[in-house]
């Protein structure tokens, strides 16, 4: 069950992104979604007094779609703390976490990571983590205003392998997943190229077997053509981050025919 605390912040949060997106042209969109963050943030979390993760998650959301990126970096870093332990046990298990374990670990230390592992948000809010990790990166890279920006974006880009490394362990079968991780290997500095080719090369390869089953579909006519050019697009994009490591792309092998 949801205790009543996170039940609350979720509703503030909620009404937030509505403002952030369906209700955005609204008269004081960006006002009302900026105080009902206000009031999530207000919201104490019960283990250790400070403001919920989804309350600080929405808050960086906002941030960068202010413009405000280094506003962001912060509240996105503190949602990853929180997390971090959980992240890492469960990243550990498909060979992405940073920490190096002894054989004879602590029993007392193992309990707590299946604890937190157990206890961390859901896949989406995950997901949505990773990619707000890595805009940040981008935000740093490009900002002269932070006063230590590199160690920063080590922060931001090793947290969200981490944190896509807790997704995998729990399902290897998200294309997304295996392209952000690209992403992510890429955002590091200096950028681990050899790591992200092989992630993208095995979301090309899904999206591969993805293209040729509409491509089927569309063909038998159960499958609106649209559907094909979405994924067409993100074959292409991934075509292009691959090219842009120096992967060798068989260009007529990736797009086909349709």
């Amino acid at each position: 069950f949801m205790i009543p605390e996170k039940k609350l912040c979720g509703a503030f949060c909620n009404l937030a992104e509505l403002y952030m997106t369906d209700l955005c042209f609204e008269e004081n969109a960006e006002m009302e979604c900026e105080s009902n963050i206000q009031s999530a943030l207000k919201i104490s979390d019960p283990t250790d007094g400070q403001p919920l993760v989804d309350a600080l998650q929405a808050l960086a959301s906002l941030r960068l779609s202010q413009n405000r990126g280094l506003e962001a970096v912060d509240h996105v870093l503190a949602v990853y703390d929180k997390m971090k332990v959980g992240c890492e046990a469960l990243a550990a298990l498909v060979g992405l976490s940073e920490v190096e374990k002894e054989d004879n670990s602590d029993q007392a230390v193992e309990l707590v990571e299946v604890e937190a592992a157990n206890n961390l948000p859901g896949f989406e809010f995950r997901c949505q983590t990773s990619k707000i990790l890595l805009e940040c990166v981008a935000a740093l890279k490009t900002s002269e205003e932070d006063d230590n920006p590199m160690e920063k974006q080590k922060r931001c880009a090793l947290g969200s392998i981490q944190v896509l490394g807790s997704l995998m362990a729990e399902n290897d079968e998200v294309i997304e997943t295996w392209y952000l991780l690209g992403c992510a290997f890429a955002s590091l500095n200096p950028p681990n190229t050899d790591a992200a080719g092989q992630y993208w090369e095995r979301a090309m390869e899904m999206l591969l077997k993805v293209k040729e089953s509409i491509e089927q579909e569309v063909a038998e006519g159960a499958c609106d053509p649209e559907e094909l050019e979405g994924i067409l697009g993100q074959i292409e994009e991934v075509n292009t981050k691959l090219k842009e490591i120096g992967c060798k792309v068989d260009d007529d092998e990736v797009m086909g025919e349709h």
